[in-house]
């Protein structure tokens, strides 16, 4: 189950006409602030994670790219027990390391976005 972030963006109307006249300026700004959010979400999520073996926490990764639905980033683990670490089982209670990595870096995401709408649109003017 993903965890998703809502990014609030200010002055979207100005921010979606300079997409459109301008996407090459403004593409690298969003890609940049995708990627440091990942990371970010990456970082405390290794922090977070419960450690036994330490094999959970260090298959925690980021991957990212541009495709049909526009920039993105996906942080995820290849280990077939984190979703019952993550959400518990009648045995084992929950301990969910990504939602709180999540939850931990949103102030800090939407900065990023903030400033790469500001970086962006300053290269327009």
């Amino acid at each position: 189950m993903p965890i998703q972030i809502k990014i609030e963006v200010k002055n979207l109307q100005e921010i979606r006409r300079a997409f459109q006249q301008f996407p090459e300026k403004i593409i690298p700004e969003l890609k940049t602030a995708v990627i440091k959010s990942a990371l970010m979400v990456e970082r405390e999520a290794k922090i977070l994670a419960p450690v036994d073996t330490g094999r959970l926490r260090s298959s925690i990764n980021t991957s990212y790219g541009i495709g049909t639905l526009g920039i993105g980033a996906r942080v995820a683990t290849d280990v077939e027990y984190a979703i019952y670490v993550h959400e518990g089982t009648r045995r084992m209670r929950a301990r969910p390391f990504m939602a709180q990595a999540v939850s931990a870096s949103e102030s800090m995401i939407q900065d990023f976005f903030n400033r790469a709408v500001e970086v962006a649109v300053s290269k327009i003017q």
